[in-house]
């Protein structure tokens, strides 16, 4: 029975004592004239009735108070609802002839189930037939009942999934270039802003910034026949022969005032020349506390500048000083101790991520910190009322190498802050937030709010 039917049916259901009572009435009544439940005549139900039988005809005595009920007599020439043709002929009279199976008409009372010899078979329901009969589903017939509805997490990746609505079933979306992450589809050659810019490889036909004609001679092309002797010769220059000539020193940092917001160098000249820029900070006032850590971001263009390293000045000695690398795998402290965190780090370490990033691609993120002790000031310069810097601002300092000829006019520029990218903030030995500023190329240390 279909659940539409049985709801139907309940909604018409009875108290049940009301049944019961009525039940048991029809009971008694089949068993005073003899005669089974099979034979009991019953009413069709009334709106919110089910199965009522009727009950008994009664004798009303004077007073209008009913006596027992009147018991059917077959034979009295009394056809009462309790009688028919079949349980008593006599007052109701035969029945009608019953037509029979096999006479080759489907008469009334006659059908494919209990008569196929004259109603004929069945009609059989098959899948494809276009009709989703109560025998069949979406699982088993979907031509006829349409397909089921998907659910992600079934392990199967099916029409109306993909990787964005159904990981589970459909598996990872690819990789976007510009989504900060090296992806598995993507490399330096497809995506330098997520992987990083591909180092220069000899026989690419390209002399890149890392080559030239001692290192690569297939794509720099042949050296001078004096490059190697020592010594820079006429026709020998830094960037044809660095072993002979050294670096180039054809570019500027672009120190001079005034600086665009944020920006601390605006470097520019020949391809392949270096420049050292400053990172510098001062505190505001005499009065205002020293910074002992530091947080900010290095930002620049990568196709016009090549980060090699952070470098500060290290005297171990009175007489003995020397040029140590804050980054990468040689990595010192600084002339205070202070030690530079970066990431990415600059370098792939011994064991790399796969897909994972470790090149320097124009935002390097940087926290300068002393972990021997909040107490120990990074640098105790600071501004005088007249507006001069007092001390020595320097912490360190960050070599570029230009990948293009940059002209004076128009500069690159390495900021520590602009209006989409600022994470510029201090501490002090209080352990509390110092705000700082980048004015005039110098980190400027505020007084807490």
């Amino acid at each position: 029975m279909r659940q539409k039917d049985m709801e139907q049916i309940r909604s018409s259901w009875l108290p049940a004592g009301r049944v019961v009572l009525l039940l048991t009435l029809g009971i008694l009544a089949a068993g005073c004239d003899n005669s089974t439940t099979e034979n009991t005549p019953v009413e069709a139900a009334g709106e919110g009735q089910v199965g009522a039988v009727e009950a008994p005809e009664t004798d009303t005595a004077i007073g209008g108070e009913e006596t027992e009920p009147r018991l059917s007599v077959c034979g009295n020439e009394d056809c009462t609802s309790d009688e028919d043709c079949k349980t008593c002929p006599e007052d109701c009279g035969g029945c009608p002839p019953v037509e029979a199976c096999g006479d080759s008409e489907c008469s009334s009372g006659e059908d494919c189930t209990n008569c196929p010899e004259d109603c004929g078979l069945c009609e059989t329901l098959e899948c494809g037939d276009g009709t989703c009969s109560e025998t069949e589903n979406c699982e088993e017939c979907p031509e006829d009942c349409g397909p089921c509805a998907t659910m992600c997490g079934d392990g199967q990746c099916a029409s109306g999934e993909d990787c964005a609505s159904c990981s589970l079933d459909c598996g990872d979306c690819p990789g976007v270039c510009g989504d900060g992450t090296c992806g598995e589809e993507e490399s330096c050659s497809t995506c330098p802003s997520d992987c990083g810019v591909c180092p220069d490889s000899c026989g690419d036909d390209t002399c890149g910034t890392t080559e030239d004609c001692t290192t690569c001679e297939e794509d720099c092309g042949e050296c001078p026949l004096s490059c190697g002797n020592g010594t820079c010769d006429e026709d020998e220059s830094c960037s044809e022969c660095p072993g002979d000539c050294g670096p180039c020193d054809c570019a500027s940092p672009g120190l001079e005032s005034p600086f665009p917001p944020g920006s601390i160098c605006k470097p520019s000249g020949c391809k392949g020349g270096f420049i050292d820029c400053p990172v510098r900070v001062a505190r505001m006032s005499e009065d205002a506390e020293a910074p002992s850590a530091l947080q900010f971001s290095v930002l620049y263009d990568p196709t016009l500048l090549v980060m090699e390293n952070f470098y500060d000045e290290v005297c171990f000695a009175e007489d003995f000083c020397s040029v140590v690398p804050l980054a990468k795998s040689m990595a010192k402290g600084n002339k205070t101790n202070h030690t530079f965190t970066m990431l990415p780090p600059g370098e792939a370490p011994p064991n790399p991520t796969p897909g994972q990033s470790y090149a320097w691609n124009g935002v390097v993120h940087v926290i300068v910190a002393n972990f021997a002790g909040a107490e120990i000031v990074l640098s105790d310069a600071y501004v005088d009322a007249s507006g001069e810097i007092q001390g020595d601002p320097a912490i360190a300092w960050i070599r570029f190498q230009l990948a293009e000829e940059i002209a004076p006019e128009t500069p690159a520029l390495v900021s520590l802050a602009t209006a989409d990218t600022n994470d510029l903030v201090a501490a002090g030995e209080s352990l509390v937030d110092l705000p700082a500023t980048v004015e005039d190329g110098v980190i400027i240390i505020q007084k807490p709010e």
